[in-house]
């Protein structure tokens, strides 16, 4: 089995990252994710959707002494809950690998450089299981010299997660791995690309040659003391609500969603049941905090009927029934997810049955597997899912050895026509089972690394 980086090398500190850690500054998302984006992640630290300079100070400042501790992933989690940061395991799991292996390789490449003349090339090594990335993966065996332009762009990590490293070579090493295609006569094409945003690498000085008029600017980011208007706005505007709060009538609720922008219009119709609707309702509602960009696809919430209704008083001619327990619509003025009146009074049982008879994936025990399903559909709308290679293949595989009903669910096997209810099903699976299987998490995990890669900035 390939072994992790962070996992082997993680026990003693490598203090030349730490130092490296130590040199970082803090910045808000808006300029980090924006102007100047590779010197910021190369000089500062941030979180997207965290406006506070002393928040952000306080989790890199954490990252920097599990570093130095050799803490893991799990007690490193455990201590910080203390910021109360409200962010789910995935994207504290995303903020504590990506930001530790990018000091490792800061770390390293200094090394590199003070090494090369006894060391002169260096070999990519992608980590070969199930979770690289193709893009990553054909970048897997190269070799360059340390001062080959290739690093310049392509040097690790290469987005978030990212679990690749360089393995510095003498002369002869590099010479033995350089056989026909492979090494130093491997050729470089339109494979290899870095990530989006990644294009860069962490461990130069971006500084270098840079316009004098960004002088100050470059200046301000070492030292980690940029100031921008983001922070006068934030102090006028109220913090945004985090936490979910149940609501006590039909009415209350519909409102709720509207108040809180995870919705333009909410209508349960003759849904009466305030236990389906809260939960349906903080699924919805923590997801979209969550995952901000799937927003601008729930223009509706509620029941299938009222959407419908609401769809026929804009749209002359429209012929849509109501079907299944609940679907997820992309038709305009009234996208959105919603759930069947008929169901209402059955989903208890509804949801046992499917669980029991794995005819839904596995974690199939709530509203919110429900949810979670459906927005898996817009996560395939707006990352455009069903073009991913990796899920493709995936998919495809599982469909000629006829093991989608026992990998995923007897639901994704009865739709195999299309890899869309594969993809919600995996989502779902991967969103509210404790202990999700490979297809689920390798499913999950590339729609968060395409949704922080494309978002995320």
């Amino acid at each position: 089995m390939p072994v992790d980086p962070i996992k082997a090398s993680f026990n003693q500190p490598f203090y030349r990252a730490v130092e490296e850690l130590k040199k970082r500054g803090v910045v808000l998302p808006d300029k980090y994710y924006g102007e100047f984006q590779g010197l910021h992640r190369q000089l500062n630290f941030s979180i997207a959707g965290k406006a506070s300079l002393d928040q952000l100070k306080g989790v890199l400042d954490s990252i920097e002494k599990a570093m130095t501790e050799g803490s893991t992933f799990e007690k490193w989690q455990k201590d910080i809950r203390v910021q109360d940061l409200g962010l789910p395991k995935h994207r504290l799991d995303n903020i504590f690998r990506t930001n530790i292996q990018a000091a490792y390789n800061r770390g390293h490449w200094e090394n590199f450089v003070t090494n090369k003349k006894n060391r002169p090339y260096l070999m990519y090594d992608a980590i070969n299981d199930s979770r690289v990335r193709p893009s990553h993966l054909a970048m897997d065996g190269i070799i360059r010299a340390v001062g080959d332009s290739f690093w310049n762009s392509n040097y690790p990590q290469n987005g978030f997660r990212c679990r690749c490293r360089c393995i510095s070579l003498n002369e002869r090493q590099a010479r033995e791995r350089s056989t026909n295609g492979s090494g130093l006569n491997k050729p470089i094409d339109d494979s290899m690309t870095p990530d989006k945003g990644w294009d860069y690498n962490v461990g130069k000085d971006l500084t270098a040659g840079v316009n004098n008029s960004f002088d100050d600017t470059i200046s301000k980011m070492k030292a980690g003391k940029l100031k921008n208007a983001a922070i006068d706005y934030r102090a006028k505007t109220p913090e945004p609500v985090l936490q979910f709060t149940p609501a006590q009538t039909v009415k209350e609720a519909e409102k709720y969603l509207i108040e809180n922008n995870i919705v333009d219009h909410a209508d349960f119709g003759k849904i009466t049941d305030m236990t389906l609707i809260n939960n349906w309702n903080k699924a919805l509602f923590d997801t979209i905090k969550e995952f901000p960009e799937l927003r601008i696809n729930q223009q509706f919430t509620g029941s299938m009927q009222a959407q419908i209704e609401l769809l026929k008083s804009r749209i002359s001619n429209i012929d849509l029934k109501a079907n299944g327990i609940a679907w997820s619509s992309n038709i305009i003025p009234a996208t959105g997810i919603a759930f069947n009146e008929l169901y209402e009074f059955d989903i208890t049982k509804i949801i046992s049955a499917a669980s029991k008879s794995k005819y839904w994936a596995k974690g199939a025990e709530s509203v919110k597997y429900i949810v979670d399903h459906e927005l898996g559909h817009q996560f395939t709308k707006i990352l455009d899912l069903t073009n991913n290679p990796v899920i493709i293949a995936t998919f495809e595989k599982l469909k000629t050895e006829d093991l989608i009903a026992r990998e995923v669910s007897i639901y994704a096997q009865e739709n195999s026509e299309n890899e869309k209810e594969f993809i919600s099903e995996c989502w779902a699976e991967f969103r509210n089972s404790k202990k999700p299987r490979d297809t689920a998490r390798i499913i999950g995990e590339i729609i968060i690394a395409e949704y922080s890669a494309r978002f995320e900035k």
